[in-house]
């Protein structure tokens, strides 16, 4: 169910045969992204997401019992997806990423695309069509911009580190920027004088 409710797209409809129809707008659908992959990782999470969710769920079918089966399975449908979003959280980044998030004027362009999106759905023709194809073309000139411009800025700051011999600074830029990254040559297990194995690196 969580999978299903996550990767249900709802899409507005091009064309209305019935003119009273509204379309709907984006803040009815607050979809927000999960990732499963780490209910196969953890075992523990999987028991707190199950036991929280059977928690919820409890309040959910006591308090609303004289409602139709349709709202029932609303309510039901939007708990569990209310849990997994506290639970199913995007991992932290560990290097710095380009796009700012502070930029008022990125988001200025894409309320404009959405905009043009959805009169394009609404009334589909060349006029709309080529606005909103305008629309995302500017939105990819300015965040291939912001990006250009956050990796200038990188590298100049790197030049200067290595220009100035500062290799310390050099490579914690270096690390900021690609991120730290575990290698697949490193054993916990280590090799004593005695020639038996162990686990810990004092012993060797």
């Amino acid at each position: 169910m969580v999978i299903l409710k996550h990767r249900f797209q709802i899409q507005t409809p091009k064309r209305f045969h019935n003119h009273k129809q509204k379309l709907l707008s984006e803040s009815d659908f607050k979809l927000r992204k999960l990732y499963p992959a780490k209910l196969i990782r953890s075992d523990t999470l999987r028991e707190d997401l199950g036991k929280e969710i059977d928690k919820r769920l409890e309040h959910v079918l006591c308090d609303q019992t004289n409602i139709s089966i349709t709202q029932r399975y609303n309510a039901i449908t939007e708990t569990v997806y209310e849990t997994c979003t506290e639970f199913l959280k995007p991992p932290s980044r560990k290097n710095q990423y380009w796009f700012d998030y502070g930029d008022q004027h990125i988001e200025i362009l894409l309320n404009k695309r959405r905009q043009a999106r959805k009169d394009h759905l609404s009334k589909n023709s060349n006029k709309t069509k080529t606005i909103y194809q305008d629309c995302k073309l500017h939105v990819r000139k300015y965040l291939r911009t912001m990006e250009n411009k956050f990796w200038k800025e990188k590298c100049e700051k790197m030049q200067y580190y290595a220009n100035r011999g500062d290799t310390h600074q050099l490579y914690k830029e270096i690390k900021k920027s690609y991120g730290p990254e575990k290698s697949t040559y490193i054993t916990s297990t280590f090799l004593k004088k005695d020639a038996t194995i162990t686990k810990s690196a004092t012993e060797s």
